[in-house]
């Protein structure tokens, strides 16, 4: 049990070092709009603007979703090993039974 929380434990400090990403690159693109005041270079800063907030958009939606699917199996693994446990220990109990 103790591999499995630190292996989905490790995932969730990559999923957060993403979320960081995406705020960074959000961040970023509000940095272009204040440093380019300027018609044709405000042209090309909306161009990577845009591109750098729907990047971060997309990442943190991804990232979101991977947590809430990562923490549901975790919750379904952990259930799964209580079954297994009840199932081995009624198995022995009609093995004792039994004998």
């Amino acid at each position: 049990m103790e591999l499995i929380k630190a292996r989905e434990g490790g995932r969730d400090k990559r999923l957060i070092a993403l979320l960081v990403c995406a705020v960074g690159l959000i961040i970023l693109s509000k940095i272009i709009v204040a440093r380019y005041p300027d018609e044709i270079e405000q042209l090309i800063s909306d161009v990577f603007v845009d591109l750098f907030f729907e990047l971060g958009a997309a990442l943190i939606g991804a990232a979101v979703t991977v947590l809430l699917i990562n923490r549901s199996s975790v919750r379904q693994t952990q259930k799964n090993l209580e079954l297994r446990r009840e199932i081995e220990r009624r198995i022995s109990e009609k093995q004792v039974s039994n004998n």
